[in-house]
């Protein structure tokens, strides 16, 4: 089952993905200590905040549009590269404005040069998400997965070179993140390049069309990463960053359950525009229930696990981190049902379902965070994500049980055969990787 396998694959690479990416924090964790850790953590929110705030879901119309042969692969690219250029550059410029002239109090204590250095990852992080969705479009999901592994290799390795040997400190895990946004960028382009040629001039028909759109999935897209990352900026403006060191462990650990629910969600999103309703409602349920199930057990197991790892890891200092990441699981675990039905929706041309559920989520969410974070501290912070995080789930299950007739226990429900399929699944990824080993 292609399906199945497309998202065995893709989450194969989200765990290598997980463990360069853990490693990078780790070494930065290590090398920085919490408040370092909580500066850099602070720096790269800023621009994937603005990448978030500016992109308008122009990445997911590529992917609609491209998938439907609606549109030409090389009309789209060339869109994108004009409109994330052109609008990258003019928010990074914004942001900067803003910053030199109110000195904004979540980004206090941190370098203003470096602050400045970030925003160059802003029309850098436009171009990567308009372009990675038509790798999508095209349906090279290997592609995709490639991809996204590379920045983070690349990642690790520049941080070890320059934060570890050469003793760059928070100047050079900034350069490292910087260097392997730019490679990966150019990977993607070169990508696109080898199958299509790239029509480089504005189509104002098509980008009218694509923000039409785009911006249906965009407002829910945008309100979701403001419930996951609002709380960041709010412990940082109500208790300092050092506590956002402690607190961004505690999110890096929780949410990399996400790894398999979101890429069973992007094999979805990638796949169901060219599907028929009838095989997306016999196919998604299974998906949705197995990825439920895997997710549940990964979050007992962390939640075992958890205090020896963070020790073993990040070190005694960072056992502050261990009480949030608790009160985290089970709303990060909810959360899984969101991945998959919303992507699977927005595939179907459905975005606003999306939309809903994360504004739902965030009116719970903000209040909860400015009541319980002074309060609470991060364990307040955590709190207020786990509830919101649940919320945000019941909108999807509900709008895809009345879109396809499906009942909620065959959504959340695993049965017997769902977990012989994930088995045979599993081998069959097993083998086909122990194949390309020996090759």
């Amino acid at each position: 089952m292609r399906l199945l396998r497309d998202t065995g694959s893709t989450f194969g690479t989200e765990i290598l993905g997980i463990g360069f990416s853990l490693a990078t924090s780790l070494l930065i964790a290590r090398l920085l200590g919490p408040e370092g850790k909580g500066a850099y953590s602070m720096l790269f929110l800023v621009p994937a905040l603005l990448v978030n705030l500016g992109h308008f879901g122009l990445g997911t119309a590529n992917t609609y549009y491209g998938g439907r042969g609606l549109y030409p692969i090389g009309s789209l690219a060339g869109n994108s590269i004009i409109v994330g250029t052109v609008v990258g550059t003019a928010v990074s410029a914004a942001f900067a404005a803003y910053y030199l002239l109110t000195d904004p109090s979540f980004l206090s204590g941190i370098p203003a040069n470096l602050v400045l250095v970030v925003l160059v990852t802003v029309p850098l992080g436009f171009l990567a998400v308009y372009l990675k969705h038509i790798l999508l479009a095209q349906a090279r999901i290997a592609a995709y997965n490639v991809a996204t592994l590379l920045q983070a290799t690349l990642g690790l390795c520049g941080v070890a070179v320059l934060v570890w040997l050469l003793r760059w400190s928070l100047v050079g895990a900034v350069a490292a993140c910087v260097i392997s946004q730019v490679v990966a960028l150019a990977f993607v382009l070169g990508l696109i390049r080898r199958r299509t040629t790239i029509a480089l001039r504005l189509d104002g028909g098509l980008l009218r069309e694509s923000a039409r759109f785009g911006v249906k999935g965009y407002i829910g897209n945008l309100i979701s990463f403001l419930n996951y990352r609002l709380d960041m900026i709010l412990v940082s403006m109500y208790i300092g960053v050092e506590q956002v060191g402690y607190y961004s462990v505690s999110v890096n650990l929780a949410e990399a359950l996400w790894y398999l629910p979101a890429s069973a969600g992007l094999v979805l999103f990638a796949l169901t525009p060219g599907r028929s309703a009838a095989d997306s409602n016999a196919a998604t349920p299974a998906i949705c229930r197995g990825v439920l199930f895997i997710t549940v057990l990964a979050a007992l197991l962390l939640a075992l696990v958890a205090q020896p790892v963070i020790r073993l890891l990040f070190g005694e200092a960072f056992l502050p981190a261990l009480l949030p990441l608790w009160i985290l699981l089970p709303g990060v675990t909810a959360l899984a049902i969101n991945k998959v039905l919303c992507n699977e929706l927005i595939g179907r041309g459905k975005p606003l379902v999306g939309t809903v559920a994360a504004a739902v989520s965030l009116a719970i969410n903000l209040p909860l965070n400015i009541v319980l974070i002074p309060r609470l501290g991060i364990a307040g912070a955590a709190l207020a994500s786990t509830v919101s995080y649940a919320v945000c789930s019941i909108v999807p299950l509900v709008a895809f049980s009345r879109e396809s007739g499906t009942s909620y226990r065959d959504l959340l429900v695993v049965r017997r055969a769902d977990i012989r399929d994930l088995a045979l699944s599993a081998k069959h990824i097993v083998r086909q990787r122990l194949k390309l080993n020996r090759a």
